[in-house]
């Protein structure tokens, strides 16, 4: 049977001991780094899921305003749409009932103040 003891007798802790207490340090430095470096990366992926989430909130809001300008040119063409529309109707009037410009200009005024036109 071997003693855990040096034999030179210049530690006074048994050599099992010492040996256990120096793997216990290197495992703690080890640990530690490595909890540093996780700790590092774990702030990396939150700060990059961050700006992902950033991102992703500024392009909705690209597609919100996208949506609602394509929703202001639609409404603009529909008008255009019924304006001549309307006028083409006008015309057709006048030509039916020979109409001078004057009573078609007047006959225009009354549709926009009744609602009619714009």
């Amino acid at each position: 049977m071997t003693s855990l003891v040096p034999s030179t007798g210049s530690l006074d802790k048994p050599l099992g001991l010492v040996i256990m207490l120096s793997v216990h340090d290197l495992g703690s430095a080890a640990i530690q780094q490595f909890a540093v470096n996780f700790g590092g990366f774990a702030n990396r992926v939150a700060n990059t899921a961050k700006r992902i989430t950033n991102t992703l909130f500024d392009v909705g809001k690209g597609f919100l305003i996208f949506k609602a300008g394509s929703s202001v040119l639609s409404s603009s063409f529909a008008l255009a749409n019924r304006a001549g529309e309307f006028e083409q109707r006008l015309a057709a009037v006048g030509a039916v009932t020979r109409a001078s410009a004057l009573e078609l200009d007047n006959l225009n005024q009354a549709a926009i103040r009744a609602g009619i036109a714009g």
